[in-house]
């Protein structure tokens, strides 16, 4: 049985649950902060009390993973998360950081372990209604079909376009932006590291 809550707890749990009815996913601290006017570390001491007051629990996949674990209509968030690697240019390309710098929860059917999430910078792709700012969701794999929107390595350089074989050995990676020119390499420099399956825009 969980203690009695402060007017405060309880406006932080029910802005929680309303959160996630509307996203689907959990709040970040950052975003809890946000809405309540408060810096990070107050943010966490609130989450630790409603943790031990047994109305929520913080899981261990990173910043969207508490559950609502009491209460009328609380249930565990069935959602997933992979890793959200550093940023990729949609335009001309630039170093994708690999290493993980956050969690990023998505729906269970791409929840594997051979997914992975990058933030869009640049607009090469806006035609394909992919903005700046937009998160892909991405599948590991090392080839592509032609029209594929894949994550390709081009020397150490990273970058999101569409994939087109052209003649026996030149890779076009194309942009779906007219004011841009497509991107012609001989296919050895071309490696190929995922297809974009599906892209996650937040409104605010």
């Amino acid at each position: 049985m969980s203690m009695n809550l402060t007017q405060t707890q309880t406006e932080t749990l029910e802005w929680i649950k309303t959160f996630m009815a509307e996203h689907g996913m959990p709040p970040t601290v950052r975003e809890i902060g946000r809405a309540f006017g408060i810096k990070s570390s107050s943010t966490f001491q609130r989450l630790q009390t409603l943790e031990k007051k047994k109305v929520l629990r913080r899981g261990s996949l990173g910043a969207r993973s508490l559950e609502l674990i009491e209460g009328p209509g609380a249930s565990p968030c069935t959602c997933w998360s992979i890793p959200l690697l550093g940023r990729i240019a949609a335009g001309q390309p630039l170093w994708a950081v690999e290493n993980v710098e956050d969690r990023w929860v998505v729906d269970p059917r791409w929840g594997s372990k051979d997914m992975f999430a990058l933030r869009v910078t640049g607009d090469s792709m806006i035609e394909d209604g992919i903005l700046e700012g937009d998160v892909l969701i991405v599948r590991q794999q090392q080839t592509a079909r032609d029209g594929d929107v894949v994550v390709a390595l081009v020397g150490e350089d990273a970058t999101v376009k569409r994939f087109f074989r052209q003649g026996r050995d030149r890779i076009r990676l194309q942009p779906a932006n007219r004011e841009m020119e497509p991107m012609v390499y001989p296919e050895d420099q071309v490696v190929v590291q995922g297809k974009v399956v599906a892209v996650q825009r937040m409104l605010e």
